[in-house]
């Protein structure tokens, strides 16, 4: 299980367009906190790893590293000068916001090195921005899969999350489009 959360990080950090959460948050409503906890940590790991492979094609290439990002679907030349300007205006710092804007971590990746943003801080930030959000949403849905559970069958708590799920995305990508 652990592996999958660390592909699923990497994938969502590099060519992915459903986030890591979704996983985590799986875990967190199927077996529990810790299990989710462990989950967060997987996927961060994956994560970082993809960021890092991102970042440093960057600046090797920006041009090929940033066309395949900007192939994800949904990801859209808003977000990514939405990105180039944060970068430019709030150095790395711009890196923890991303993660709560709706800016994919894999855009940060693809222009960091183009203005100026050192490797060694960018995978901290990234690190930092990762494990907090995947740890807040381990934490989050424990806690209302705890609250639910006496009053909710497992199959309709599988089925609160799904639909959550459906509606994030459905309100996500209509917002993008």
């Amino acid at each position: 299980m652990l592996a999958l959360l660390f592909a699923w990080g990497f994938a969502e950090a590099t060519v992915f367009l459903v986030v890591a959460d979704v996983a985590v948050s799986w875990v967190a409503v199927r077996r529990g906190l810790k299990p989710a906890l462990a989950a967060a940590l997987a996927a961060s790991a994956g994560a970082v790893l993809g960021i890092a492979l991102i970042y440093f094609w960057a600046a090797r290439e920006p041009a090929a590293a940033l066309a395949l990002v900007d192939a994800v679907p949904f990801v859209t030349a808003e977000l990514i000068e939405r990105m180039r300007d944060h970068l430019a205006e709030q150095g790395v710092a711009a890196v923890l916001i991303a993660g709560i804007t709706g800016v994919p971590i894999k855009i940060a990746a693809a222009i960091a090195p183009g203005v100026g943003i050192a490797p060694a801080p960018f995978l901290l930030f990234g690190a930092a921005q990762r494990l907090e959000r995947f740890v807040a949403v381990a934490l989050l849905t424990a806690l209302i899969a705890r609250l639910l559970r006496g009053r909710l069958s497992e199959r309709s708590l599988t089925a609160v999350w799904a639909a959550f799920w459906m509606l994030f995305y459905a309100l996500y990508w209509t917002a993008l489009i």
